[in-house]
């Protein structure tokens, strides 16, 4: 993985992480059964923490089914996120009523 190699590489996955919020539990779940190297023994909790390692960037994600998804991928820290989704989200839509976006 590339955090073996660059601890401090941050990655940024725009639009809310996109699809991964919906789908990282189905593979996160199915990789414990998996042969190596593919499980290389990490158990369904390690593989949605290190999910959770991502950045969301979230200034164009107005979709509340989205932003509800990333929430209950983040957890613990869903407050802290919230507030930053609220504020981006509001910016967001100042930019569409000035025809911006």
């Amino acid at each position: 993985m590339l955090r073996d190699h660059a601890p401090n590489c941050k990655i940024i996955l725009s639009h809310s992480g996109g699809d991964l919020p919906y789908i990282i539990d189905r593979p996160a779940r199915l990789m414990v059964n998996a042969p190596p190297p593919t499980n290389a023994g990490r158990s369904t909790e390690d593989v949605l923490a290190e999910a959770r390692t991502f950045c969301f960037d979230t200034a164009l994600s107005s979709s509340p089914m989205r932003i509800k998804a990333l929430m209950q991928l983040l957890r613990g820290d869903a407050e802290d996120q919230a507030s930053v989704v609220r504020h981006r989200l509001s910016e967001c839509a100042k930019w569409k009523l000035h025809g911006l976006a």
